[in-house]
């Protein structure tokens, strides 16, 4: 378990920096997923993800159900990859 954690603190880290070096690319993974899971509620712009405060550890508290309560619960669903994909779109600009 604090292998994992220190995955993610390290991925988290270098995602921070990610969306300074490049810009949204519809074709990326985490553009797929969002499309696929997210963009239905939370719009192709990107508008309805208000509550998102940037932070990895962010992203995988709401996707796991734990922070909101009006969005489906998604634990489970995204492996530590998907999810880190996900976090590196959202936090990219359009």
């Amino acid at each position: 378990m604090p292998g994992r954690v220190l995955c993610a603190a390290l991925l988290a880290a270098f995602l921070v920096i990610l969306p300074h070096l490049a810009q949204a690319d519809d074709s990326a993974p985490g553009a797929k997923l969002y499309v696929n899971f997210c963009q239905g509620c939370h719009g192709a712009d990107r508008s309805g993800i208000g509550q998102f405060a940037g932070e990895f550890e962010a992203l995988q508290l709401i996707l796991e159900g734990e922070t909101i309560d009006q969005m489906p619960d998604f634990y489970g669903v995204f492996d530590d990859t998907e999810v880190a994909a996900l976090y590196a779109y959202l936090t990219t600009p359009l």
